[in-house]
């Protein structure tokens, strides 16, 4: 187990009502650290953002364990090392086309070249003891459903009004006919006016 030794002591028991209540966890904030988020797994489980639809338990301590453990390692250089090496292998093997190979080499030059020095840049922080509040890079002594992370400001663009179209191209009658054919053609050519004459500006930079 290592510590971080720039970051609080965070006890879940210290920790106020949730800043956002989602369907398959909670975030926290850091009392003193605006920095800083504290994301707690749940039993709950979600397909599709539907919501909470059913509950297994003790599945969040082990889905909060996995998180930890998966963002960990990218962390690590070590693990893309792992993965470049796996790449060169794939490149070297007899059967592989040429599309095949100028894939994979693709994938050696850019982020990887970083990550196999720096390990990969996440929001991942470490875990928290679920006795002793420290938040632990590695795995804790009393793993438990906390996660922190590094709390980024959700940068919204401004939303402006557009023109919004609607078109009665053509009426369908009974049995699958069309009436007013020319009326579908003067449609389509009233909208292509209409979109060249609505202009819409780009979000200034700053």
């Amino acid at each position: 187990m290592s510590t971080t030794t720039d970051l609080p002591v965070v006890r879940p028991s210290d920790l106020g009502p949730p800043i956002y209540v989602g369907s398959v966890q909670r975030l926290y904030a850091v009392p003193g650290r605006d920095d800083l988020m504290v994301c707690e797994t749940t039993n709950a489980g979600s397909v599709f953002d539907v919501g909470s639809i059913f509950d297994i338990p003790g599945s969040d301590v082990a889905r909060a364990t996995f998180r930890h453990a998966l963002y960990t390692r990218m962390a690590q250089p070590k693990t893309w090392i792992k993965v470049r090496e796996a790449i060169q292998k794939e490149i070297a093997k007899p059967e592989a086309s040429a599309e095949a190979r100028a894939f994979l080499e693709d994938l050696l030059v850019g982020p990887l070249e970083k990550m196999v020095v720096s390990g990969a840049n996440t929001h991942h922080t470490g875990m928290l003891d679920s006795v002793t509040g420290e938040i632990t890079a590695g795995m804790p002594e009393n793993p438990s459903t906390f996660n922190v992370v590094r709390r980024f400001p959700v940068m919204k663009p401004v939303q402006k009004p557009i023109l919004l179209l609607r078109l009665r191209l053509f009426h369908v009658l009974p049995g699958g006919h069309v009436r007013d054919p020319a009326g579908v053609h003067r449609a389509f050519r009233h909208h292509r006016r209409v979109l060249r004459a609505a202009q819409v500006r780009q979000p200034e930079r700053c």
